[in-house]
């Protein structure tokens, strides 16, 4: 599970977690896809530093949907 920060009104701090998983994208789009349309932009900070790895393949290959 990520965990969000809003730091501004269009500033966002996500840390991601250890194993990631097809949910913790969809879960970022969510986030991200609001302050988007209200602010036409955003400025994310990823910290992925305790990124091993994914849960499995299928979050490895996931894309972010239309």
């Amino acid at each position: 599970m990520i965990k969000p920060t809003l730091l501004a009104p269009n500033i966002l701090k996500i840390v991601a977690p250890t194993r990631l998983s097809t949910d913790d994208f969809d879960e970022m789009r969510l986030l991200v896809e609001p302050i988007v349309k209200e602010f036409g932009s955003i400025r994310l900070l990823i910290d992925a530093s305790a990124v091993e790895g994914w849960d499995n393949i299928a979050a490895f290959e996931s894309t972010p949907a239309s």
